[in-house]
């Protein structure tokens, strides 16, 4: 009876929401539609944040975005915590508070990932989508699951159960049960050597590791779309503006990124010796172009970053250092990365 019920939402969904690109239909992940309405406090699932002795729970720290760990920061507070996906309350509940939502694939594509154990990842049991569009391919996560009921390989439709919501994962219990949600780009499919490089551990994962996906800011693409029904995540993208740009020797850089984003490259992208890398705070690569610098860096170095009061390192990731002068270790981990350098 539960199945039949929220399945039945899903096609109802199904006739309101607009295409994500040519020959797809884009939805929510489950039958909370709280986003549409403004509601926000239904839609989002609450964190704690602990600020003065005091703790709150809030539901804008179930956003994408910088909205976890208040610090305080030359006389006013920032969130140094970036969150990649949406944090979506449940809808319904039975008697023992356990969810019962259904969770679905938002357009049509392929299963390429299922973790069934939750011990393996900080998302719990988690399932990705690979969605071919026209610009791209793209690949959504749905994270914290009960179940997953997908096999890899699967085909699905918008609208097609992956699992039932839950809260699995550190950190989580009953009542903060939530769907993790993202739409994400794809940075490197030889991952699994970089991946080597910093953790020695092994990689359960494969390619379709959280660090390997680049999340994109996903309600406000939604939202986007309900204005402008036919506009492409590329196009949506390059809207965006850049935090940083770092420079990288085209030799030795294999830059997979382009094979599958060709909307990165600069039209005007002539033949010079080095990639020149655009990305937002969050670390989204946004624009790929080629150029010729007067002094050629040995590695990843910074070329231009956007003026700030603020600390970058709290802006970026800790990417970048406080004044913006440099990438951190781990800034130049993951420029190598997304370029292919490792």
């Amino acid at each position: 009876m539960v199945r039949t019920i929220c399945v039945a939402s899903v096609f109802a969904c199904l006739f309101t929401l607009a295409p994500l690109a040519a020959q797809q239909t884009w939805i929510l992940p489950t039958a909370n539609r709280a986003l549409y309405s403004g509601d926000y406090e239904s839609f989002y699932m609450y964190v704690p944040r602990y600020w003065d002795n005091k703790t709150y729970n809030v539901w804008q720290g179930g956003q994408y975005g910088f909205t976890r760990t208040p610090v305080g920061s030359k006389g006013s507070v920032v969130y140094a915590k970036f969150h990649e996906g949406l944090d979506i309350k449940p809808t319904r509940r039975d008697r023992q508070g356990e969810p019962l939502d259904l969770v679905w694939s938002v357009a049509p594509g392929q299963v390429v990932h299922v973790n069934p154990v939750t011990k393996f990842s900080s998302y719990g049991k988690y399932v990705v989508v690979e969605h071919v569009c026209e610009d791209g391919p793209y690949y959504s996560l749905y994270a914290h699951l009960r179940t997953t009921d997908v096999d890899i390989g699967q085909e699905v439709h918008a609208g097609t159960p992956l699992g039932i919501l839950g809260h699995t994962g550190p950190g989580l219990d009953r009542t903060r049960a939530h769907l993790h949600f993202e739409i994400n780009l794809l940075l490197d499919r030889e991952f699994n050597t970089w991946h080597g490089t910093i953790d020695g551990t092994g990689n359960p994962h494969g390619i379709y590791n959280g660090l390997n996906l680049a999340g994109i800011p996903v309600a406000e693409y939604l939202l986007a779309c309900r204005a402008q029904p036919n506009l492409s995540i590329s196009a949506f993208l390059k809207s965006r503006s850049p935090h940083y740009k770092v420079l990288i020797p085209k030799e030795g850089s294999r830059l997979d990124l382009l094979s599958r984003y060709h909307w990165l490259l600069d039209s005007d992208h002539g033949h010079g010796s080095c990639w020149e890398i655009a990305f937002d705070g969050s670390g989204l690569p946004l624009q790929v172009t080629s150029v010729s610098p007067e002094i050629m860096p040995a590695g990843p170095s910074l070329s231009w970053v956007k003026d700030s009061q603020k600390s970058h390192y709290s802006q970026t990731r800790k990417r970048l250092n406080s004044s913006g002068r440099a990438l951190t270790s781990s800034g130049d981990r993951y420029v190598r990365l997304v370029a292919g350098r490792f």
